[in-house]
């Protein structure tokens, strides 16, 4: 079951560093059920837009592009994703930190409650949470929002290590479940918290599907061949600019995109171990729960255990 997918490897895949395994990922995993509030990442033209009579309307548009999810965090962790990437923001009038994709999304303390729970009824299993855009967040709420990862999480937390050490063997040894990656400075000293440099993500940042594919497999191998000792996410989204997005503001948004992209993607993973020189690590998508794409990320696993001597 994706459930438990970690703890049903065979036995020679739990000795491989996590960054050598297939790992499926949501991108804007905090995306999902998006309110109609702005949030601090609106582009300026979106924030004055909303000012005028008649927004409702731009409103429900702007979910369409917003969204990237359709599942709560807890039902993707259940559908096998391991990787989460999150944008957090404070709001204005609250002390509670929000996941946002240009609106208010759920709370963290909330997001946090899914995963913890999991954890907790998985403990075969890891999870890698990826903090990578804050926004109106100033050093105090940094601090704040560390001290609430690690009163979340406590001993599940694994410190920072060089990644040979980071097998699923060793981490299930340890009683360890997450992985916490910081991306701003204020993690810098806390050996709980991985910093950016322990991570690469290269963007494809365009509209088209093929033009996506062919970005990857030059990314892909240039990231995996300069070191060893780093995770590697492969993004396999579109990403939409304003114009694109009033080109289709009518019949467009996120889920029309990533359905145009996606039998592409799983055709180009499927690919991977037999045709390019690298092997996909953690592996992100809008989406997640259609198309079988949690399995094809699994598939690529198999390739990874060394073939049987006739």
């Amino acid at each position: 079951m994706e459930s438990d997918w970690m703890s049903n490897l065979p036995d020679e895949l739990l000795d491989l560093p996590l960054n050598r395994l297939a790992i499926p990922g949501s991108h804007n995993s905090g995306a999902y059920n998006l309110s109609s509030d702005l949030a601090p990442d609106a582009l300026g033209f979106l924030k004055i837009l909303y000012k005028f009579p008649g927004a409702g309307r731009l409103k429900a548009v702007l979910q369409k592009w917003s969204n990237c999810q359709k599942i709560c965090i807890k039902d993707q962790l259940i559908s096998g994703i391991r990787y989460l990437d999150l944008r957090i923001s404070s709001k204005l009038g609250s002390e509670d930190f929000y996941l946002v994709h240009s609106l208010c999304g759920p709370k963290i303390t909330d997001a946090f409650g899914e995963m913890k729970e999991f954890l907790d009824n998985h403990s075969g299993e890891v999870i890698i949470i990826d903090f990578n855009h804050f926004y109106e967040m100033n050093s105090d709420q940094h601090q704040q929002l560390i001290s609430l990862v690690k009163s979340t999480f406590g001993s599940k937390l694994l410190c920072r290590t060089n990644m040979e050490n980071v097998t699923l063997r060793s981490l299930r040894d340890n009683q360890k479940q997450v992985i916490c990656i910081y991306q701003h400075d204020s993690g810098v000293l806390d050996d709980l918290m991985w910093s950016k440099q322990t991570i690469r993500a290269p963007w494809p940042n365009t509209t088209s599907p093929e033009v996506c594919i062919r970005k990857l497999t030059p990314y892909m191998h240039e990231a995996t061949s300069s070191s060893l000792d780093i995770f590697i996410v492969c993004q396999g989204v579109l990403t939409p600019d304003v114009k694109y997005a009033l080109r289709h503001l009518r019949g467009g948004g996120v889920h029309k995109i990533t359905q145009q992209l996606r039998p592409l993607f799983l055709s180009w993973l499927k690919d991977s171990p037999s045709k390019w020189p690298f092997q996909p690590n953690i592996v992100i998508h809008d989406f997640i729960d259609e198309d079988n794409y949690v399995q094809a990320v699994l598939e690529l696993n198999t390739h990874r255990m060394r073939p049987m001597c006739v």
